[in-house]
């Protein structure tokens, strides 16, 4: 167990790290490949199946409702494992907090241009709450992120289903050209984050997964 913590703060830290450096090598090539290659046109097609089935969309607080439930119903851990999800995903959506400090307009898809332009707290403390047109850091990948790291230390055995479930998130949303890669990146340190945060609050020992 000495070893886990070390880990985490590892992947926070690499994840941090390579947002940076995403901000300055990687963020506009990929947003103009993304439209030269008309990812992004494609993409915008199935973006109905984001919005109308936000039940089922690792990305929506709906769908960490409905797991959560399944959890406190069907799982060993119980309730405690429900309210671990839920509060990791209630603590990922502290990305709004800094997407409006940060102020980092979303890439435009209908050109392939990357922003680098920064407006903090855009729009005064409406803004906070409006947060139009803002994308540093990606919310639905950091409630993706936070809800793999929980069902991997609640059901290990589905580990790769569940980082695989927020690695089809990370994609959609940067396919979309809906983010910058560097927001997704950012976020994956932020979902990280909130995972271990509901992890010590909970108080969840790995003897949970034995179920």
């Amino acid at each position: 167990m000495a070893k886990r913590p070390r880990l985490w703060v590892l992947g926070v830290v690499a994840f941090s790290l390579l947002a940076i450096v995403s901000v300055y090598l990687w963020d506009a090539r990929v947003v103009e490949w993304v439209h030269q290659v008309g990812l992004d046109t494609s993409a915008k097609k199935w973006n109905w199946v984001r919005k109308r089935g936000a039940i089922v969309w690792p990305g929506h607080f709906f769908c960490t409702l409905l797991i959560a439930a399944l959890l406190a119903f069907f799982h060993r851990s119980g309730v405690r494992g429900a309210l671990m999800l839920i509060f990791a995903g209630v603590l990922s959506g502290a990305n709004s907090i800094i997407k409006w400090g940060v102020g980092r307009s979303r890439p435009d898809w209908k050109t392939g241009t990357a922003s680098f332009t920064l407006h903090p707290f855009k729009g005064g403390i409406n803004g906070l709450f409006s947060q139009e047109n803002l994308g540093f850091p990606s919310g639905d990948v950091a409630l993706a992120v936070a809800m793999a790291g929980v069902l991997g230390y609640l059901i290990p055995r589905w580990r790769i289903a569940w980082w695989a479930m927020a690695a089809v998130v990370a994609f959609q949303r940067i396919a979309e050209s809906s983010h910058h890669l560097s927001d997704v990146l950012a976020a994956a340190a932020l979902g990280i984050v909130a995972f271990h945060c509901a992890r010590v609050a909970c108080r969840l020992s790995p003897d949970v997964s034995r179920a």
